[in-house]
């Protein structure tokens, strides 16, 4: 059978349309999102005896920059994971970014249509594991003059997110699982937002930004009913 496993960007549980949807981000400030993309890998089965679990996709990438109107905000992006034993199941492991393994890798070593085949950083010798970009209202005149542009990657932004939901697999359907990746929960830490106005760019950089950010991944990605 086949599960699926759909992903929406959201903005505090709201779908996300690249350039069109507002926010008010927790300084007062109006901000919107441009870009956003983000890769995922070694997702793995979950079973109660280690010897069942299995890889069901060594990587992916979450790319929404067509993501433009609510549509296809509401839809989200779909990864498929077919072959998977027929049965109740544990839930999943998500890794969010890329693993170590993975990002030890270049662009060199994949076909021009793959995942990995772009997204490269030499001068960090690593991939761009997450982009995040958008624009600010500094000044509430309607000019969204403050670029905002924070670029994730090195082996420490991996994390797995264990998603520990038990889910049903019949023979030749398909199971869908319903997931969201909230900014507003990425750039808030212990109730506190991060000062995007004092740090509004970062390549993984500032450690202060890096560890704000990379620690947050796991914490922005939740199960959602639909």
């Amino acid at each position: 059978g086949t599960l699926a496993l759909n992903f929406k960007l959201t903005y505090d549980g709201d779908p996300i349309s690249m350039y069109e949807d507002r926010y008010e981000y927790a300084d007062g400030t109006s901000i919107f999102f441009d870009r956003f993309n983000l890769f995922l890998s070694n997702i793995t089965l979950l079973e109660n005896t280690p010897d069942q679990q299995r890889v069901l996709k060594d990587v992916a990438f979450l790319d929404y920059a067509q993501t433009q109107d609510e549509t296809t905000a509401q839809e989200g992006i779909t990864i498929e994971l077919t072959d998977i034993p027929v049965g109740n199941h544990e839930g999943l492991n998500i890794g969010l970014g890329l693993t170590p393994e993975l990002n030890a890798t270049t662009p060199a070593d994949y076909s021009t249509n793959h995942p990995m085949a772009n997204n490269y950083w030499e001068q960090w010798n690593s991939y761009i594991s997450m982009v995040v970009e958008g624009k600010a209202d500094t000044t509430g005149n309607g000019m969204h003059d403050l670029v905002l542009t924070y670029h994730i990657g090195k082996d420490p932004s991996y994390a797995d997110y264990p998603l520990k939901k038990n889910f049903e697999i019949k023979s030749d359907e398909m199971t869908t699982m319903y997931l969201e990746f909230d900014l507003k929960k990425l750039f808030t830490k212990d109730g506190e937002p991060l000062d995007i106005r004092k740090y509004p760019i970062d390549h993984s950089s500032n450690e202060y930004v890096y560890d704000f950010i990379r620690l947050n991944m796991v914490e922005a990605m939740s199960v959602s009913a639909e």
